[in-house]
């Protein structure tokens, strides 16, 4: 079993020839030995392999910087159940690997087209290097390649505008599909649908009946330890210009022309370009301090004692488009807080003409982890009273679907990074707009040098932002849910 699932280095090319199948697809994943690749993309292609959604004929082949032979590679990654292939690489070697990919892949007498997919788990500052060794050395002529990059895409908009060009000098925009790993989220593909197929809220969402939404992402990790890859980038560009942004088009973008990929990636565009830059006093970046519970964030060795970097943000933004115009959107995130969830809360106006100060608003919630769930609050008259009160109507995905096998968020992008779907990515357009949204505030930031405020680890937060909140956020007891 294990002989059709890799192919080891030193493995016989002749074992593949006895393939009948006339298509291979070949994933290289470069960053071989990273984190990532463990813990998300080899379960993935596992998983996608034993359930047939791959070819039959699948090779895997890794890249990295560190040479090492393929038993302690597997050693490595065994207690995560991965299996795979491996190749050592370094750049000066990449030609005479390139022989040997080559030779595996190409049995001439048995396949007749070769499909590969590139899979980036590198930095940016190296997806242009890579990529143009690998097409100088080892490009493919007999069947598809795609790229797919992990984000950042640059830190703000020069970056990525200097990014992009680079990349499209090598493949063009549709070879290459920009992995935001949220769109893979099971609910988070079904939020378009939930919209456009329930008619009350298709309705119901716009100015006229929407108070604000608030999106929420919260962490009760810190940072210590990765220190050096948090600091240079900080909470704005590690969740909020990419994850709740695109959370955001999906819920308030218009019904699209069509379903199809450029249909939907323009709707999305439509949003974001209605959305002005963020300002600084629509603002409150924070970072941790120490606790009983944890370190403060400076006390990570790869930390500059002087680090601005916040750890949270809460802003204010607004869309405006006919629908959206003067509806506050609230965006809450950051890392050791009290608790680990993401969120959307859309609250609506209350009722025109109450003179009951005290009556709660409605509110539609959908969490998106740590489990899935949605809920209406709604107010009902309690039984033998004429007082209301407040209920929940709700829908517990997960204890109703346990029976249901849903796929992990990587491998249902790859499987439709496979197909060539590419709904679920990001475009250059896309990006290009929400860094536009969001690099006026991160410069600002950083020319004023901005000094963060503190919260203790493991809180809710800094407490200056109930008060920013409240004029546009009318806060309701949290629906209490089972883990």
């Amino acid at each position: 079993m294990l002989e059709e699932i890799y192919i080891t280095k030193s493995s016989d090319s002749n074992d593949l020839c006895c393939i009948n199948k006339k298509e291979l697809l070949t994933i290289i994943v470069f960053g071989c030995s990273g984190d990532l690749a463990k813990k998300k993309i080899y379960p993935a292609l596992f998983k996608l392999f034993c359930n047939k959604l791959f070819p039959k004929y699948l090779l895997i082949i890794g890249f990295a910087r560190t040479s090492q032979s393929f038993e302690s590679f597997f050693d490595n990654i065994i207690q995560e159940k991965e299996i795979l292939s491996n190749s050592i690489f370094s750049e000066e070697e990449q030609e005479q690997e390139n022989n040997k990919m080559n030779d595996t892949e190409e049995c001439s007498h048995c396949i007749d087209v070769i499909n590969r997919i590139l899979y980036l788990s590198l930095p940016p500052h190296v997806f242009v290097n890579t990529l143009s060794n690998y097409k100088k050395n080892c490009f493919n002529t007999n069947g598809f390649e795609k790229i797919i990059l992990e984000k950042p895409f640059g830190k703000d908009q020069d970056s990525f505008q200097i990014l992009s060009k680079q990349i499209l000098e090598h493949y063009n925009e549709e070879s290459i599909y920009r992995i935001d790993h949220y769109l893979g989220k099971d609910m988070v593909s079904g939020l378009m649908k939930l919209k456009f197929s329930n008619m009350f809220l298709l309705s119901l969402m716009n100015r006229h009946f929407i108070k604000c939404i608030k999106v929420t992402l919260k962490e009760t990790k810190g940072v210590y330890g990765r220190g050096q890859y948090f600091d240079p980038y900080g909470i704005i560009r590690d969740v909020m210009q990419n994850h709740m942004l695109q959370l955001l088009t999906l819920i308030t973008m218009d019904y699209p022309t069509g379903l199809n990929d450029e249909a939907i990636q323009n709707e999305k565009i439509k949003i974001l370009r209605c959305i002005p830059a963020i300002k600084l006093k629509d603002t409150i970046v924070d970072h941790y301090d120490e606790s009983q519970r944890n370190h403060s964030y400076h006390d990570d060795p790869h930390i500059d004692k002087n680090s601005i970097t916040p750890t949270f943000c809460t802003c204010i933004l607004y869309i405006n488009s006919i629908n959206w115009y003067g509806v506050p959107i609230i965006f809450k995130t950051g890392k050791g807080l009290n608790r680990n969830i993401c969120e959307i809360r859309i609250q609506f106006h209350n009722i025109m003409g109450s003179s009951d100060d005290n009556m709660y608003n409605n509110e539609f919630v959908i969490v998106l982890q740590p489990i899935e769930l949605i809920y209406l609050k709604m107010l009902i008259k309690k039984p033998g009273s004429s007082e209301m009160e407040e209920k929940n109507l709700n829908l517990t995905l997960n204890e109703k679907n346990k029976n249901v096998n849903v796929a992990e968020a990587y491998e249902t992008l790859l499987l439709e990074c496979f197909k060539g779907c590419k709904k679920n990515f990001i475009s250059k357009e896309e990006l290009y707009e929400s860094w536009r949204i969001f690099t006026p505030l991160l410069n600002e930031l950083q020319e004023k040098q901005i000094k963060p405020l503190k919260y203790p680890f493991g809180s809710s937060g800094p407490t200056e932002v109930h008060s920013m909140k409240e004029n546009v956020h009318r806060f309701i007891n949290q629906y209490i849910y089972i883990c």
